[in-house]
């Protein structure tokens, strides 16, 4: 079985040309969906719920070394995002891949004497995510 890594992870947009070259982090918080309280005056012990039928796709939060000679997209900015992951397994020639709709919704930098700034971008998932395994 092979294993995912976050070296050579790419971050890329379908209308904007901004591309974060220098990911030095990655986390992806996990996709929910909405609790429906289904108890009533006849439960007893426990409440019961269900799922509801909307569904967040949570956020994508990128860091990254900040580059001065790039313009950053804005916060509120809206795009279509690829998440490209490295191949994992040698006999593959086809990157796995995440797609989704997003919009910026968090950026920040942060840097001290003689080091590199370093920032974060955060993407609101708008939708769902389409995942592609990687193949050969």
């Amino acid at each position: 079985m092979s294993k995912g890594q976050t070296n050579g992870l790419t971050l890329g947009f379908a209308t904007s040309s901004w591309t974060a070259a220098t990911i030095i982090s990655y986390s992806k918080d996990g996709e929910t969906a909405e609790d429906i309280d289904t108890s009533d005056l006849a439960t007893t012990n426990y409440r019961s719920f269900e799922p509801g039928d909307l569904k967040d796709g949570g956020t994508y939060t990128f860091g990254l070394h900040f580059d001065a000679e790039v313009a950053e997209l804005g916060v509120g900015v809206a795009d279509t995002a690829t998440v490209t992951f490295p191949i994992s397994n040698p006999a593959n020639a086809t990157n796995a891949t995440e797609d989704f709709a997003c919009y910026i919704n968090n950026s920040s930098r942060t840097g001290g004497i003689n080091e590199l700034i370093n920032g974060t971008v955060t993407l609101k998932v708008n939708g769902g995510i389409t995942f592609t395994p990687e193949n050969t």
